[in-house]
């Protein structure tokens, strides 16, 4: 009885030292209908399957006439507030409009387009800042086609640096120019109005088809066992 009760004590304990509390999200989107959302959404012509939010991969545009600016979707997560400084996101994707070319994942910002995951010739993850100013095509990391992948990006704007994960594991880090700058909306009427994760890049009408299972957005660098456990189990 003794020996059992000692080993049952030292399982609690492994568990407990592997257990990572994360930090409270300033942006939390599930698509479950169990969890309230962390952070304003605005979504048209969208659809739930499963536990997941589908996008049909279509512009929407009110200069194509009324017979085509509905049948576009409109997807925009605001997190509670971010923070252009340091900054996390994470997102589980399915895609369905891969082909080859450029196709958009995530964009961060509506107006300036500040930062955008997209999949470049041969599959290939790519970031882009400052509205494709920077790319970067990311090593090792391929984006297929009905598969699902859990990406994250943590942005260090002081020390200059970007940190890229697939699947909870850190694939490359990115070293910024010395000069680098985040270049954002800057005008005190409309900056914070761009502090949105979104899934339309609207500055060459890339959009994301495919599933959603989540997006979440922390304010400030986590740390590799943190991204493990982010939309792992979602």
């Amino acid at each position: 009885m003794k020996t059992t009760l000692t080993f049952l004590f030292w399982l609690a304990c492994i568990s407990l030292q592997a257990a990572v509390i994360l930090p409270s999200p300033v942006g939390e989107f599930l698509f479950d209908g169990k969890h309230p959302y962390v952070g304003g959404a605005v979504v048209t012509n969208v659809t739930v399957r499963g536990k997941a939010l589908y996008l049909n991969g279509k512009y929407s545009t009110d200069y194509w006439g009324d017979d085509k600016q509905h049948t576009g979707y409109t997807a925009v997560f605001r997190p509670l507030n971010l923070s252009y400084e340091k900054f996390t996101v994470a997102v589980k994707l399915h895609p369905e409009n891969i082909s080859g070319g450029k196709t958009t994942l995530l964009v961060g910002g509506a107006s300036a387009r500040w930062l955008v995951l997209n999949v470049v010739e041969t599959n290939r993850l790519e970031l882009s800042l400052n509205n494709h100013q920077f790319r970067h095509a990311v090593d090792g990391v391929t984006i297929t086609n009905g598969a699902w992948i859990t990406l994250a990006i943590s942005f260090d704007l002081e020390n200059r640096k970007v940190f890229v994960y697939a699947h909870g594991i850190r694939a490359e880090e990115i070293q910024l120019p010395a000069d680098f700058t985040l270049d954002i909306i800057t005008d005190e009427k409309f900056k914070e109005s761009d502090k949105v994760w979104t899934f339309t890049n609207y500055s060459d009408a890339g959009t994301f088809q495919g599933l959603i299972g989540g997006l979440l957005s922390f304010n400030g660098i986590l740390s590799d066992d943190e991204i493990k456990q982010l939309l792992s189990d979602k």
